[in-house]
């Protein structure tokens, strides 16, 4: 963590301590709280931040449709289109191809892949049975 900052112990944590490195002690204005039962290895201090590259914003989705599946002979048409899609928990496995999406969602066990690696592979929220 950059600076130094303090570190508050509530509860009974599992907690390895503080290291303090070699970089800026500055900020020290901030508190870090562990509480409950976690655990923690150790805090590392005085770490001066990396720069990260700068990277492209992802393209925008390009389709207009919100595509939800309930059954396995539901199709969802032309991938160009598809905004959105949901996938509930009897709509079988659906394969897809690569492009720009919005949000993809898959209810009770449901199930889905992608055609594309996974740096490239959008974001899924899965809710449970």
């Amino acid at each position: 963590m950059a600076g130094t900052p303090n570190v508050i112990i509530s509860g009974t944590p599992n907690f390895g301590g503080t290291i303090d490195g070699n970089g800026d002690p500055a900020p020290a204005d901030y508190t870090v709280t562990l509480s409950g039962g976690i655990s923690l290895g150790q805090v590392a201090r005085r770490t001066d931040p990396v720069p990260l590259p700068l990277i492209n914003a992802p393209l925008p989705p390009s389709g207009t449709r919100s595509v939800t599946i309930n059954n396995p002979d539901q199709s969802v048409g032309d991938w160009n289109t598809v905004r959105d899609l949901t996938i509930n928990k009897n709509g079988g496995p659906i394969v897809v191809p690569p492009g720009a999406y919005g949000s993809f969602g898959a209810n009770g066990g449901a199930a889905s892949s992608s055609a594309w690696p996974a740096p490239s592979r959008p974001r899924f929220t899965i809710s449970g049975a």
